[in-house]
């Protein structure tokens, strides 16, 4: 898991991709078979959506067509049929518009309504006889590791602390565990779900949005993986909003 923004801003989002454990090893290598075909000088880096979108820093000499191959290789890892994996990579973001929520600490409310869709998710998997349990892993450049670490005890025993109605977080193993991006590559493709979200949320749409859409957690039509935490939802046009509304 990742964010993209800050509290201090517009939006912010806390996004992240989940993969059981019989596949990290199968997911790494995909990913290291993408960032091996990045062109010199960016081949060997971070894959860093915002500087592969903006050409900046180790991207700034590859063209911009190489670069789009880049994204669309990992939306397409994203995105691969169920059969690549023991169980199919399932993708989880939650945006929040910081104006229309100033009576709630973006940190707290963003981390805790992220969770609580997992846990749903996790749910409807122990409902049905397959009962899993979930071990977040969290960019460490987020600063928030002794605070979330703090409230998910808390989200554990007795459920939400912002007024939602958020039962207790039972399906998660410890609390979230916080690394260096740059050692895990599967960081880095929680980075690229974070960005895609908050510039579809920024308005700017961009082709992989639409793609990454049904990757998300969805049942029966309705969009559970992708929440918009925003005052007036059902005048709000966003996918996360129309479904809610349904």
């Amino acid at each position: 898991m990742d964010e993209s923004g800050d509290p201090w801003g517009d939006i912010m989002v806390v996004g992240g991709v989940l993969v059981h454990e019989q596949d990290t090893w199968r997911l790494s290598r995909a990913i290291e078979e993408i960032a091996d075909r990045v062109p010199w000088p960016a081949q060997g880096t971070e894959l860093h959506a915002t500087l592969i979108r903006s050409g900046n820093k180790e991207w700034r000499d590859v063209p911009r067509r190489q670069r789009q191959e880049t994204l669309d290789r990992i939306t397409n890892l994203l995105v691969q049929p169920r059969q690549s994996f023991e169980y199919p990579l399932v993708l989880f973001a939650v945006a929040m518009d910081i104006k229309s929520n100033q009576h709630h600490d973006p940190i707290e409310r963003l981390y805790e309504e992220f969770f609580a869709r997992c846990n749903g998710f996790l749910g409807r998997l122990a409902s049905s006889g397959d009962r899993q349990r979930c071990l977040p892993i969290a960019d460490e450049s987020a600063k928030v590791e002794q605070r979330v670490q703090d409230l998910m005890q808390t989200w554990r025993a007795h459920g939400g602390t912002t007024g939602a109605q958020i039962g207790q977080l039972a399906s998660f193993a410890e609390v979230p565990v916080f690394v260096d991006s740059r050692a895990s590559r599967s960081i880095q493709l929680a980075d690229f779900v974070c960005n895609t979200v908050y510039r579809y949320y920024s308005g700017r749409n961009d082709p992989e949005f639409a793609r990454l859409l049904e990757a998300f957690d969805h049942e029966q039509g309705r969009l559970h993986g992708l929440t918009h935490l925003v005052r007036g939802y059902r005048d709000c046009q966003c996918v996360a909003c129309t479904s809610r509304r349904r």
